[in-house]
């Protein structure tokens, strides 16, 4: 009888096959979105300078997806490095089934369910789509789900403050640098984890003390960076303000995203002149 990861490994064969397809005969061999040329230009500006830039802005995003970027375009150049670049990401979509179908197992305990869970997203038609795409995306699930993979794993091993907590405290971090909408809650989610476990009040503070520490300190040298260069603490992008004020602004009262009408023009112009 051929052992269950027989069947996986078939599974995940498929799954890159499939993107294969998609990447060589759905998807020309250019950008097709701003966004991923914003990016492909970030990360080839890194490969040639060692600078982040993002244009002309020093913080206007994370700076994950240019570093996951840049050594294919130092290896390939920034036109050829696309294909490398979508090559990179179908690997990325194989590990992300891997990880739903391991935290699938240690939640229902049956293999029945991690199989499916595999397969749904190895062949989820939308990640399917987005790992053709020069976008944070791919990678910033890849490491949501191995932080929380991880997460369980801290769990199961009782708890402690050891290596599993910093490894998991460091993939959020990762994922944070990648895409900054998880923002503050990796510490509290490791506090959520140990209260739900059991963990009385005392200690369920410690850990979120200690994980604020351990994700603080793999957060700090993006916020070093940015204060040398902006000469204020900026914890993630400067893009924030923007968009927080096109959300939020009485001139957009049904929550459009036009930047042209949906803002005060005076405002967004105070705002745009702030060092990015």
């Amino acid at each position: 009888m051929r052992p269950k990861f027989f069947y996986l490994g078939l599974l995940w064969f498929a799954c890159l096959l499939a993107c294969s397809i998609i990447n060589l005969l759905y998807f020309p061999h250019t950008t097709i979105f701003p966004d991923e040329q914003r990016f492909l230009a970030s990360a080839a500006r890194l490969a040639s300078s060692g600078e982040f830039w993002v244009s002309g802005d020093r913080a206007w995003e994370m700076p994950g997806p240019a570093l996951f970027f840049t050594p294919m375009v130092w290896l390939f150049g920034a036109d050829a490095a696309i294909l490398p670049i979508r090559t990179a990401q179908s690997v990325l979509l194989v590990i992300q089934s891997a990880l739903v179908a391991l935290t699938a197992q240690r939640i229902f305990g049956k293999s029945i369910v991690a199989y499916i869970a595999a397969g749904l997203v190895a062949f989820y038609p939308f990640f399917l789509f987005y790992q053709g795409l020069l976008l944070s995306e791919t990678l910033f699930i890849t490491l949501l789900l191995a932080a929380i993979a991880a997460l369980y794993c801290w769990r199961d091993r009782g708890l402690q403050i050891d290596l599993p907590l910093i490894v998991t405290c460091l993939l959020f971090a990762a994922a944070t640098l990648t895409k900054a909408t998880l923002t503050i809650l990796p510490p509290l989610l490791s506090a959520a984890t140990a209260w739900a476990a059991g963990a009385h009040l005392r200690r369920t503070f410690v850990i979120l003390i200690t994980a604020s520490c351990f994700y603080s300190g793999f957060m700090s040298p993006w916020w070093i960076r940015n204060g040398i260069l902006l000469g204020s603490f900026v914890p993630f992008t400067t893009s924030s303000a923007m968009n927080l004020y096109l959300g939020n602004n009485p001139h957009n009262p049904n929550a459009g995203i036009d930047w042209a009408t949906d803002l005060d023009p005076a405002v967004m112009a105070r705002i745009s002149a702030l060092p990015k």
